[in-house]
């Protein structure tokens, strides 16, 4: 991925997609334990291929089917709580498609570091 490109191309996405793919039973089931156990009832997925502080590392590269991103578990009131999301109803609605302020939460995510994507798990998911 071109780091100077905030524009992903059709083959990265494929590339991010097949990887989530190999994972996305244990995600589910992750983010089903994140709302039963009450620590948030919106759980976010990050996948990364650097170490980020902004979740608890679930799944390590090459950990299931050969995944090749690390996947860090995370939810919506801590990552307002670093001001990635500052605003939790904007959040919470059913899709973040088509929103105003998605350049400013890619900005911000950004920041953070480049190449990572964040999935809210009632969507697909928002590629940065």
């Amino acid at each position: 991925m071109d780091n100077n490109n905030t524009e992903l191309s059709y083959k990265e996405i494929g590339l991010i997609t097949s990887d989530f793919v190999k994972v996305s039973d244990q995600l589910k089931n992750t983010c089903n334990k994140i709302i039963e156990k009450k620590f948030s009832d919106f759980p976010v997925i990050i996948m990364s291929k650097d170490e980020i502080k902004l979740g608890t590392l679930l799944i390590d590269v090459n950990e299931i089917k050969d995944n090749e991103w690390k996947y860090f578990a995370s939810y919506l009131e801590f990552l307002h709580s670093k001001k990635i999301i500052t605003d939790i109803d904007i959040f919470k609605e059913k899709s973040l498609h088509g929103l105003k302020e998605i350049n400013i939460l890619k900005r911000e995510l950004n920041k953070v570091g480049k190449g990572f994507c964040l999935a809210k798990w009632n969507q697909v998911s928002l590629l940065l």
